[in-house]
């Protein structure tokens, strides 16, 4: 059940493309494993005409989807607020242009009163990006899974003494997916300087998410970085 993906692309859908809003999960089984309490989740959004973008976490009672499920955190960003847009539209995030997508992602607060992820429960993550605020049918869904696990043993310690790069690997090699993703995103983001070390970063994004599945969302971020709606 750990996974996730695409969404159908209604005809009447606000995106141009091909590309559906995915979830930066694998699809194997080992795909939404965490050690974090609050670990950052991130998914791809395509060029796009939607006003705005939703997330959702779920505990997940009893590894089926359905009303059992406990809503934990919900918030939503605007990305093109319209004059029917709800008075409490939220601010618009930085607006790229249409022909360029763009890698979201986000911390699980810890200080918005959620509880830390417990171990060996199951969280499901939903992103909705929303083509009419009057219109929730036209929503374009995709989700991802996380399941937290106890520390690795000495994985602390060989973190604090690594570079970042070494700290991808170290999570990779510990299959702690979430933690291995966002280090990725966080060198990407700050490698715009140095052409050298980008390109580096730029290869270890493409085997990352290519190991996961994930090969046309790759092709199409390199050098993007990653929104985050929290800073």
């Amino acid at each position: 059940r750990i996974g996730g993906g695409g969404s159908r692309n209604p005809s009447s859908s606000c995106i141009p493309g091909q590309l559906l809003p995915t979830a930066l999960v694998p699809a194997s089984s080992f795909g939404g494993i965490t050690q974090e309490p609050y670990p950052q989740i991130s998914w791809y959004l395509p060029p796009n005409r939607a006003e705005a973008v939703e997330i959702i976490i779920f505990l997940d009672v009893d590894g089926i989807e359905n009303e059992q499920d406990q809503e934990i955190y919900s918030t939503w960003y605007a990305l093109k607020p319209t004059a029917s847009s709800p008075q409490n539209f939220p601010n618009p995030l930085p607006r790229q242009p249409l022909d360029q997508g763009k890698i979201m992602s986000l911390q699980i607060p810890a200080n918005a009163g959620i509880n830390p992820l417990e171990i060996g429960k199951l969280y499901r993550w939903e992103v909705s990006l929303i083509c009419d605020m009057n219109n929730r049918t036209r929503d374009l869904p995709t989700k991802g899974y996380i399941q937290r696990i106890p520390p690795k043993d000495g994985l602390n310690t060989q973190l604090a003494r690594a570079n970042p790069p070494d700290q991808a690997i170290l999570y990779a090699n510990a299959q702690l997916w979430y933690e291995t993703l966002a280090t990725v995103i966080k060198m990407q983001r700050q490698s715009y300087q140095d052409p050298v070390l980008a390109a580096n970063i730029n290869t270890m994004w493409v085997k990352l998410l290519t190991s996961a599945g994930l090969e046309s969302v790759a092709e199409q971020t390199l050098f993007l970085g990653a929104i985050n709606p929290q800073q």
